[in-house]
């Protein structure tokens, strides 16, 4: 049984199920007085008298009618505003499915809190994306764990930028898969830099394409080391280049392995002074063969002195000439 409680200054009249219509949703009063008490279908429909819900501190029905979403949908979002979270939480999946997107948004976060897992889980994408950005701020851990990967994805830009850090740390593996690159491309730095390594190496290459030289340049050595080899390849230039030089020294054998001989041409200056001498002496034939005459100059001697004699064969003697020094086999 649902009880709705409203004011008498705010309440208009209690739709019955045997009305053919359903009066429009709207803050204004009726002067309607229809009849108390009707029977449809399974259900019955009570009204505690013919006045107008005006007169009255609440309504109560029972609920297997079809016509409760009708019900539902009548009220005003004055009416919604209302509502207790003992009354909310008195709704059933369908009655929760039936509020609209005005209505949803009338909520607020004390209303909410006492919604269970299953009732939370009845709310369709189309309505998550309706809820104010302090009713998503106010679902605790365990509500929140109960959004599917199609709600997160309904996520506004407003309701993304408004999600905390920890909150944001907190999504699923199955929920972070639902953010789309345009979301997780507005993510704040504080936001992005709290991703764990799980959601990282779960970050697709489709989901990467929106990220900013910010992000990039904002990610942890954990972080780093996470990313999956298709994401690190699938990046463009601009992003590549704007991993930091302790970025670049933190991939790991695997990723740095990877790299194309166009990655290795589109490391800055910076990024190359930075290579560790594990990775200079990791470098294949086919990697060396990117490096330009500008990121050659810029090699230490100490990077030079750990190139091996293979290596040293590879490069051309236009690589070779722009050398600070003229490498030797060790």
């Amino acid at each position: 049984m649902t009880t709705i409680n409203a004011t008498p200054s705010a309440a208009t009249f209690y739709v019955s199920p045997a009305s053919t219509s359903v009066s429009p949703a709207t803050d204004e009063p009726s002067s309607d007085t229809t009849s108390g008490q009707t029977t449809t279908g399974s259900g019955t429909s009570t009204l505690t008298s013919s006045q107008t819900l005006a007169s009255y501190d609440a309504i109560t029905y029972q609920e297997v009618s079809t016509d409760d979403a009708d019900h539902i949908r009548a009220l005003t979002t004055t009416q919604i505003r209302q509502l207790t979270a003992e009354d909310l939480a008195a709704f059933s999946a369908s009655e929760l499915q039936a509020l609209t997107a005005p209505q949803i948004a009338a909520l607020s976060a004390t209303q909410i809190q006492d919604l269970s897992g299953t009732q939370i889980e009845a709310f369709s994408p189309g309505q998550v994306k309706s809820f104010a950005t302090s009713v998503l701020a106010g679902f605790s851990d365990s509500q929140f764990s109960h959004f599917g990967s199609d709600d997160i994805s309904a996520l506004t830009s407003l309701q993304v930028k408004a999600l905390s850090p920890a909150r944001v740390a907190g999504l699923s593996l199955e929920q972070f898969s639902g953010m789309a690159s345009t979301q997780l491309g507005m993510l704040s730095v504080s936001q992005f830099r709290n991703l764990t390594v799980d959601q990282v190496a779960a970050m697709t290459a489709v989901q990467s394409g929106q990220l900013t030289t910010t992000h990039m340049g904002s990610l942890t050595m954990p972080q780093v080391k996470a990313i999956s080899v298709d994401t690190l390849l699938s990046l463009a230039s601009t992003q590549f280049r704007a991993l930091s030089s302790q970025s670049i020294a933190a991939l790991t054998t695997t990723q740095f392995g990877a790299l194309t001989a166009t990655h290795i041409g589109t490391l800055s200056t910076t990024q190359v002074k930075g290579l560790t001498l594990p990775e200079i002496s990791a470098l294949t034939s086919s990697q060396l063969a990117g490096l330009t005459a500008q990121q050659v100059s810029v090699l230490s001697t100490r990077q030079v002195q750990s190139f091996s004699e293979d290596q040293i064969q590879t490069f051309s003697p236009g690589q070779i000439r722009f050398f600070p020094e003229p490498p030797s086999a060790p």
